[in-house]
């Protein structure tokens, strides 16, 4: 109950000896002092990278193959991660639309569609 009250109240009471920082919960501060010291205790068997988080490591195996692959719905790309899939459609189609008819895609601010709109099938990233 202590630990629940500390989200209410603001409480922070561990602090990192080495920057001042402080932190609600005694697990976010091992968690931070790990920037500090560079431990990366949780390590890809297969690569041997290694990450601060489980979470992290859990992520980055999915990289490995063997997951389930997603697919760019404006190319022929597929990633591993949402978070790849993600960063792939923000750098290489800016955010854009694709629209069937012109099949290209544009900026959502430069479409300028002279078809009538029945026949424009278009749809966000």
């Amino acid at each position: 109950m202590k630990r629940h009250h500390r989200i209410h109240s603001g409480s922070t009471p561990y602090k990192c000896d080495l920057c001042g920082q402080s932190f609600r919960h005694y697990n976010s501060l091992t968690v931070h002092k790990r920037m500090h010291t560079g431990q990366r205790p949780y390590v890809c068997d297969i690569c041997g990278r290694s990450y601060v988080l489980m979470s992290h490591l859990k992520a980055h195996r999915e990289t490995h193959g063997g997951g389930k692959r997603r697919e760019c719905d404006l190319c022929d790309m597929s990633y591993a991660s949402a978070n790849g899939l993600r960063r792939h459609k923000a750098k290489v189609h800016k955010g854009g639309k694709k629209c069937e008819y012109l099949e290209e895609v544009q900026e959502q601010e430069d479409i300028i569609i002279e078809l009538p709109v029945e026949q424009v099938e278009y749809f966000t990233v």
